[in-house]
């Protein structure tokens, strides 16, 4: 497998594949905190079921929305810990998704793989966009490493970051 280092010691990227699916899947739920909260009163079975058709659209819309995107898995000591999927346009970098499972958050992996992104975005002119649920606390990491919202559509916000030289 190609595993790639990122600028966080210890924490690798590779390509996703089939066998990321379980992990993927737990990534996924532990994300989902306002979906979990909403359906607490199901069934395990039926919350599961819902849970499983959830994280089954998710993947079938970035797969189809984003044709071409890089669906990184982020691991660190053997083990996939998170992921990170980004699309490139024309002039832009899209921040697809970035999720990380509860017990590796606040320990300034996301700020790594961001922040490693931004320069990568920044040496080729690149914007770099991304939506983020309201309420989400990484909107505070977002706005840190210097995107600003600028427009809200529903439960999201939009979000974008300039490289310096525009």
């Amino acid at each position: 497998m190609d595993l790639r280092p990122t600028s966080y010691p210890g924490v690798l990227l590779r390509a996703s594949h089939e066998s990321d699916y379980g992990a993927l899947y737990r990534i996924f739920t532990a994300s989902q905190r306002e979906l979990m909260e909403a359906i607490h009163n199901l069934e395990d079975s039926q919350r599961e079921s819902l849970m499983g058709m959830q994280f089954e659209a998710q993947q079938i819309h970035y797969r189809t929305q984003y044709p071409g995107a890089i669906f990184n898995v982020v691991v660190a000591n053997e083990q996939v810990i998170g992921n990170f999927y980004t699309f490139r346009k024309e002039s832009e970098v899209r921040l697809i998704d970035i999720s990380l499972l509860p017990e590796y958050r606040n320990r300034g992996i996301g700020h790594a793989l961001l922040k490693q992104l931004l320069d990568q975005s920044a040496a080729q002119s690149l914007w770099v966009s991304l939506h983020v649920s309201v309420g989400n606390p990484a909107i505070r990491l977002y706005e840190r490493l210097g995107f600003i919202s600028t427009s809200t559509h529903g439960v999201h916000v939009h979000m974008q970051w300039a490289p310096p030289s525009l």
